[in-house]
């Protein structure tokens, strides 16, 4: 019977720059970068479909809104965080938001 905001530290690196940071960080290859990009796209779409289905929510899913949480001795994506959650509104099957 009420809404409730829970806030916590999240632990990651923005969307925004991750890219350009794995980059300029010298550790990983451009075809490991380039598996990270698209494991996060991936993981952006089904973040998208989960909230949608499930809470019936939509926004624009663009990998620069996300945290992304790496094993960076691997540089395996454990988690990729939806944020920036003043734009979502009511999903609407006939006209989803954009997913990058």
């Amino acid at each position: 019977d009420g809404s409730y905001l829970l806030m916590g530290k999240i632990e990651g690196l923005s969307g925004r720059n991750f890219e350009k940071s794995m980059k300029k960080s010298g550790k990983y290859t451009a075809d490991q970068i380039g598996v990270m990009m698209k494991t996060i796209a991936q993981k952006n779409k089904e973040i998208a479909e989960l909230f949608r289905k499930t809470l019936k929510i939509d926004k624009q899913w663009h990998i620069k809104d996300t945290i992304i949480e790496i094993d960076e001795a691997t540089g395996e994506v454990k988690n990729v965080i939806p944020i920036d959650w003043e734009r979502a509104g009511g999903y609407n099957p006939d006209s989803p938001q954009e997913i990058d």
